[in-house]
């Protein structure tokens, strides 16, 4: 893990160590690419370079995965699925012990035990 940005430092006033799903840094870039203009993408580039280009970057691993199948199969029993991609950005998160830092919190308020910081 790495020291947070100064950025989210600035922003949370804490000293917590920050880090980056290998999936969350897939839909970052992902909107990059399909940016509607040339500026647009620019300044999604710089956004990312001054905020979370320092971060350390989690891939998936068995431990995660094995945590993500386990939510998975809770959520599936209890009717509140969640996209695949969020499901395996929040295994990540819990498997670590982090808290989950997001613009979007609609799907990953339904994993017990998780904790969401809306940015």
């Amino acid at each position: 893990m790495t020291n947070p940005s100064s950025a989210l430092q600035n922003r949370f006033g804490e000293t917590r160590a920050w880090g980056l799903s290998a999936i969350s840094l897939l839909e970052y870039w992902r909107g990059v690419e399909r940016a509607a203009s040339e500026d647009r993408r620019r300044g999604r580039m710089v956004f990312f370079e001054q905020n979370f280009a320092d971060l350390k970057v989690v891939a998936i691993d068995s431990e995660i995965s094995r945590t993500g199948a386990k939510v998975w199969s809770e959520l599936e029993r209890d009717g509140n699925m969640v996209p695949v991609l969020d499901l395996l950005i929040a295994a990540t998160a819990l498997t670590l012990d982090w808290a989950l830092a997001t613009f979007d919190r609609r799907y990953f308020r339904k994993i017990q035990g998780l904790e969401v910081i809306e940015l």
